[in-house]
């Protein structure tokens, strides 16, 4: 906390004690301010942030300031105590198995009935029966019977019996567990896995992905940080052959999600899709009605009936009403027709962005090869950008010519130079090549419907000469700014005696 919100240490503790009440009987420092809903932890505003009212009681009474990963906890189980008596500093771990003490704990199992569901699966009861009896799911009963969870619950442990890394299989009997768990696809050659999966679609083995597992153990370990690939494109496929290690960003580019209704967020089947166009095309209803009845939105609704959405799903549509730049999916088929025909000259990428409605930025990803990268097809990277330092003597010959002549404009030195606008602004303004020398010229930051006039410093003889010409009902400040490169309030500041005081 800077010293500019630092807050007085006694004018802190009179404002904390206000706010608290002593209960008699538990001797608790009840919080009165203001508190969490969803914690039911005081809060108070100390400097520029909220902080908890018990972790500021540390710091205050105790003159201890908590380190990363240390929690106040609560003796008293009670989290509007702010009594720095009844507070501990601890860990997380600590904290937890104070709930669990406390019997504070969402556990839908007390410690007693753990202890007699690993009692009961040690000698030998199915995992499905004792699930059924604890109201519990098959998962949720093993991983409580082998310590996954209920970790300081009192009982015997059992190991899981299919383990990825356990002691209970070497590498010969995995593979052999692998072969025995998988059904052979003729068709794809694909090591279809029949055992448990997880709910992404993956196989599992133990605790970890059967596919990963199966890499390993015929192929090796996996680089750190790499995903291994599916390049049946199956998920459900464990064939070695058939899976390749890939970077988080590849594995990412060939990820190809269901279109259409088989979509995971589809609201929509491909039926109902023609049915709201025809409705909407030859019926004449409204999105808003549509929309209401078919649960959408009529954004949705006029993006359906335009074909910017589900085109595949059929029907009419009203493609003369799409906006000239409209962003969408592409299609495989797509991504590799605009990378060939730029690749051999046939079009442009603006030419490509108006043909599949989309932006010329998304055509030049995908021609870069940073999106759709599984499309195929020839890639032109983009070129490098090499900038070029301009010479000291044709900067500072611009820099002149600008406070030469007030009127050349931005544009004009531009096109002289070969440099974009927004460089000669920030090279007369000193803002780049300060080294190179020469005047001083900036841009003007009142003339907003005038973006090329340009604002020099002026000189003492120019500052006189305003003064001896201005003669108000002949000359104005206007016609005086025009002509020495400034504004007219430059010009009214001038003649106030605002600036240039020193000049008579």
């Amino acid at each position: 906390m800077s010293a500019k919100h630092r807050p007085d240490r006694i004018a802190l503790l009179s404002r904390f004690m206000v706010k608290t009440y002593c209960d008699p009987t538990t001797r608790c420092w009840e919080w009165t301010g203001a508190s969490n809903q969803t914690t039911g932890y005081g809060s108070i505003h100390v400097g520029e942030k909220n902080v908890t009212a018990h972790r500021l009681a540390i710091i205050l009474f105790r003159r201890r300031h908590l380190r990363p990963g240390e929690v106040v906890r609560h003796q008293c189980n009670n989290r509007s105590c702010v009594n720095p008596d009844h507070l501990l500093v601890g860990s997380h771990a600590d904290n937890m198995r104070d709930m669990a003490l406390a019997g504070r704990t969402r556990a839908r199992l007390s410690s007693r009935q753990v202890q007699e569901l690993r009692v009961r699966r040690a000698q030998g009861e199915s995992v499905v029966s004792l699930a059924a009896h604890f109201g519990l799911s098959p998962g949720a009963a093993s991983q409580i019977a082998t310590g996954r969870t209920y970790k300081h619950a009192p009982g015997p442990l059992t190991q899981a019996k299919f383990s990825a890394s356990g002691p209970l299989q070497d590498d010969d009997g995995r593979r052999a567990y692998i072969k025995r768990q998988t059904a052979v696809d003729a068709a794809t050659r694909c090591w279809v896995w029949q055992g448990p999966t997880s709910p992404s679609g993956y196989g599992r083995y133990g605790d970890e992905a059967a596919h990963r597992v199966s890499f390993r153990l015929f192929k090796g370990p996996a680089s750190p940080g790499m995903h291994v690939h599916h390049i049946c494109r199956n998920r459900m496929c464990v064939n070695p052959d058939h899976l390749r290690t890939v970077s988080p960003r590849e594995n990412l580019a060939y990820r190809v999600l269901p279109r259409g209704e088989r979509h995971h967020g589809a609201k929509l089947s491909d039926a109902q899709v023609r049915e709201i166009r025809e409705r909407y095309v030859f019926g004449r209803e409204s999105g808003v009605a549509l929309g209401k009845e078919f649960g959408v939105n009529s954004p949705a609704i006029t993006a359906l009936v335009r074909g910017v959405r589900r085109l595949e799903a059929g029907g009419p549509t009203l493609q003369h009403t799409l906006p000239k730049w409209t962003n969408r999916s592409l299609r495989d088929g797509d991504a590799l027709a605009i990378r060939t025909r730029y690749a051999s000259g046939q079009a442009s990428m603006g030419e490509l962005a108006k043909q599949f409605r989309t932006t010329a930025s998304v055509i030049q990803n995908i021609v870069d090869g940073k999106t759709y990268l599984w499309a195929g097809g020839p890639r032109v990277p983009r070129p490098e950008r090499k900038w070029l330092r301009m010479p000291r003597a044709t900067i500072v010959e611009m820099r002149e010519r600008a406070h030469a002549n007030p009127l050349l404009t931005l544009e004009r030195l531009g096109e002289e130079y070969s440099v974009c606008v927004a460089t000669v602004i920030k090279i007369l303004r000193h803002d780049t090549y300060k080294e190179a020398g020469g005047p001083r010229v900036i841009r003007s930051a009142q003339s907003r419907g005038r973006p090329n006039l340009l604002l020099r410093r002026l000189s003492d003889s120019d500052a006189r000469a305003i003064r001896a010409a201005y003669a108000p009902g002949r000359v104005s400040m206007a016609a005086l700014g025009a002509r020495y490169g400034v504004t007219h309030k430059a010009v009214a500041a001038l003649l106030a005696g605002k600036t240039y005081r020193s000049i008579t």
